[in-house]
């Protein structure tokens, strides 16, 4: 399918209302674009370079990415999985369009090889869900699987962001909202001794150095104090029950124990109804 966007620069209009959250995460990632590591590229440990894997064949798991299907990536990033998505267009299984801020794409364009970007492979910059940008995306018959990857507590407007993509999917597609950071479930993990433990060991830090919750709205409301994304059950569960109201299949997952922060972040999965 034709996704009806060219290899160019689609609109960056940021829209009407100003994304602070958005803004500086851009300016974060214009940076860390420039970094050797994919990993660090992404936002993502230095030493996590393995499980960049694991986040690869979980969203292709979770996609149910099969050839024929035409998916777009918001804020794909330019690492290890925006390359494998370029590498299975190029094999001509799927039609990819991958879309991150202009200096993301730059990067990008250095990695691959003009000529893995057409016909299968797309690359677009843009601040989505710009009004333009939304619109230009729209004019394809709609995608078969979606992925919005380690981005919700990147905008000020997480919900505006998931009602936009699920707009672009096409009867039976799937859109992931992968690795939310949920501050509830980091709240109970951190109130736990295991995870205590775990948080000391990552951290590479004496047990002592690491805070020790009595409850786990302690560690909430310590992390919205901070500026923390205000992710939490009510939010994730209530967009689980407001799709399904009207139609839609909705399921909050738990992540894979290799992915690099299984303990604390999860999976929203939103299934379009078949035509």
């Amino acid at each position: 399918m034709d996704s009806g966007i060219d290899d160019t620069k689609a609109s960056s209009d940021r829209g009407p209302e100003e994304d602070a959250r958005r803004v500086e995460a851009g300016a974060f990632f214009a940076g860390v674009s420039r970094a050797d590591s994919e990993a660090a590229r992404v936002g993502r440990p230095t030493s996590g370079e393995e499980s960049e894997r694991g986040v690869w064949v979980d969203i292709r798991r979770l996609l149910r990415v099969k050839a024929g299907m035409n998916v777009l990536d918001i804020g794909c990033g330019c690492g290890f999985t925006a390359r494998r998505w370029i590498a299975l267009a190029t094999s001509g299984d799927v039609k990819v369009t991958l879309l991150d801020i202009p200096e993301v794409i730059s990067r990008l364009r250095t990695e691959i090889d003009p000529e893995d970007l057409t016909p299968h492979a797309t690359l677009v910059e843009g601040f989505f869900p710009a009004p333009r940008l939304v619109e230009t995306l729209g004019r394809s018959s709609g995608f078969a699987a979606i992925v919005v990857y380690s981005l919700l507590h990147y905008t000020d407007r997480p919900g505006a962001l998931i009602e936009a993509a699920v707009d672009l999917l096409a009867p039976g597609g799937r859109l992931l909202v992968g690795d939310i950071p949920n501050l509830d479930r980091k709240g109970r993990f951190l109130a736990s001794a295991a995870g205590r433990a775990f948080e000391a060991a990552y951290r590479g830090v004496p047990l002592e150095e690491v805070p020790c919750y009595a409850t786990p709205g302690e560690f909430v409301d310590e992390a919205l104090k901070g500026g923390a994304a205000p992710l939490m059950d009510d939010l994730i569960c209530g967009w689980v029950m407001d799709y399904r109201r009207r139609g839609y299949d909705a399921f909050v997952l738990e992540q894979p124990p290799q992915l690099p922060f299984c303990h604390t972040r999860e999976d929203l999965l939103i299934r379009r109804p078949r035509a």
